[in-house]
C-alpha cells in the first residue's frame, strides 16, 4: 500500500525543516510526502530546503486555510492508499510511517491514532469518548488498543474509509480537537475499526506565537469553541443527551461568568484596600517637618 505523509504547515520555519528531515528519512517505501502550506512567505531556509527537495516533496501553498480546510484539500489531492496528517512542528523516528502501516494489514482498519509524546506523566489509559461524549484518556499513552477518537495530528485515514466518510466538519475549527473526535467517532460509526497505537509516536516541538495563544484564550473566552461541541453533540448524542449538555453548557458558562465576577470584585477591593493603605501613610514631606531636629 501506498502512503501519503501530509504536513499542515502554518508558518513555524524553524521546525518545518526538521518535520521534513524526519518525513524524508522514512524507511517506508512507498511514500509520499505532501506539504499543504497555509503561508504564502516562507524564510530564506525553509524556501532553499523545498526548492532543494522538490523532487520527493509535493508542495501545495494555500494561503489563509484552517487546518480543517488542509485536511481536506489533502484527502481529495492526495495519492495515498492510506494518508497520515501531521503537523509543522513535529520530529519523528525513521519507521513511524511503518507503525501507522502496520495496523492497516487488518482489512477493517479504518483509522489510526498515533502517540502524542509530551513532557506530562504518560497516561495507561487510551483515549476515547465515553457514551455521553466526554473525552477520555491521553494521546501521551503507552499502551495501544482499540479506540473511537482521533486527536488533532498524528492520526491516519484509509482512503476507502475516508471516501465513505467524507470530509472534515470545517464549522468546528475553533475546536480541532472536537473535529478529530468527531472524524473518528463518524470512522467507528461507519462500522470501520479505530485504533490507537502507541509505537506511532512522534514528538511536537515549541509553542505557539503570543498572538496564537492570547487569541485562542479569547475564543475561549468567548465561548467560540462551545461551537465544536454543540456540533458534535447535535450529531452524536440522542435528543435527551442533547438536552443535559445544554443545561451543562449553561450552567458551565453562569459559573464561568460568576467567577469572572468574584475576581473582578477581588481586584477592585484589593486596588481599593491599597489606595486606604497609601491614604493612611504619611507623605516623606510630612516625615520631615514633623521629624525634631538633632540639635533642636
Amino acid at each position: 500500500m501506498k502512503a501519503s505523509l501530509i504536513v499542515a504547515a502554518s508558518g513555524r520555519d524553524t521546525h518545518l525543516v526538521n518535520t521534513l528531515r524526519c518525513a524524508l528519512a522514512q524507511r517506508y517505501a512507498q511514500l509520499e510526502v505532501l506539504v499543504l502550506d497555509s503561508v504564502d512567505n516562507r524564510s530564506l531556509i525553509a524556501e532553499d530546503f523545498l526548492e532543494r527537495k522538490q523532487a520527493r516533496i509535493r508542495h501545495m501553498v494555500l494561503p489563509k486555510r484552517s487546518r480543517l480546510a488542509l485536511y481536506n484539500h489533502a484527502l481529495t489531492h492526495a495519492t495515498g492508499d492510506v494518508l497520515i496528517f501531521i503537523t509543522d512542528h513535529v520530529s519523528f523516528g525513521p519507521y513511524f510511517v511503518d507503525q501507522h502501516m502496520a495496523c492497516y494489514l487488518e482489512a477493517q482498519m479504518g483509522a489510526v491514532q498515533g502517540r502524542i509524546v509530551t513532557s506530562e506523566t504518560a497516561s495507561s489509559r487510551v483515549p476515547t469518548l465515553s457514551r455521553t461524549c466526554q473525552l477520555k484518556g491521553q494521546f501521551n499513552c503507552l499502551a495501544g488498543g482499540r479506540t473511537n477518537r482521533l486527536g488533532e495530528h498524528n492520526f491516519s485515514v484509509r482512503r476507502q474509509a475516508a471516501e465513505q466518510i467524507g470530509l472534515f466538519d470545517e464549522q468546528m475549527d475553533a475546536s480541532v480537537e472536537w473535529a478529530g473526535a468527531d472524524y473518528g467517532l463518524r470512522c467507528y460509526q461507519a462500522g470501520w475499526h479505530v485504533r490507537f497505537e502507541a509505537q506511532a509516536e512522534l514528538v511536537p516541538h515549541g509553542r505557539q506565537s503570543v498572538a496564537s495563544e492570547r487569541l485562542r484564550c479569547q475564543q475561549r473566552l468567548e465561548g467560540h469553541h462551545l461551537v465544536a461541541q454543540a456540533l458534535f453533540a447535535h450529531r452524536h448524542l440522542s435528543p435527551l443527551m442533547r438536552w443535559c449538555h445544554r443545561v451543562l453548557q449553561r450552567w458551565q458558562g453562569w459559573s464561568d461568568i460568576q467567577q469572572r465576577q468574584n475576581d473582578a470584585w477581588k481586584a477592585v477591593a484589593a486596588e481599593a484596600d491599597a489606595i486606604r493603605v497609601h491614604a493612611s501613610e504619611p507623605s516623606s514631606l510630612m516625615i520631615e517637618v514633623m521629624t525634631p531636629h538633632p540639635h533642636g
